[in-house]
């Protein structure tokens, strides 16, 4: 799963109501069992993202991205359906 947002969207709650969208949706009629998502380890705010969603952390990838200054290491991130409860991760953002 990956996301890029405007950055004016950055703070309003976007991405979590639409990444518990499609979360729902992969896990509901498309019936996938597992999801891993990545964030870098730079990226604080994609960081808090994947946690308020509920994803687990799972290590780190070194290295794993060029990007023009040089390769990024990225936090791998995984949710599985049967942990996955999308009225927690709402519940979440409001206490956020």
């Amino acid at each position: 799963m990956g996301c890029a947002l405007d950055p004016t969207l950055w703070g309003t709650g976007t991405f979590l109501d639409c990444a518990t969208a499609v979360v729902d949706f992969a896990f509901g009629p498309l019936g996938v069992r597992r999801l891993e998502c990545r964030s870098a380890v730079t990226n604080e705010r994609g960081t808090a993202a994947m946690g308020k969603l509920g994803a687990v952390r799972e290590g780190t990838l070194r290295d794993c991205f060029e990007c023009p200054a040089g390769p990024v290491d990225h936090i791998m991130w995984s949710i599985l359906a049967k942990e996955w409860r999308p009225d927690g991760a709402r519940d979440r953002r409001r206490r956020a």
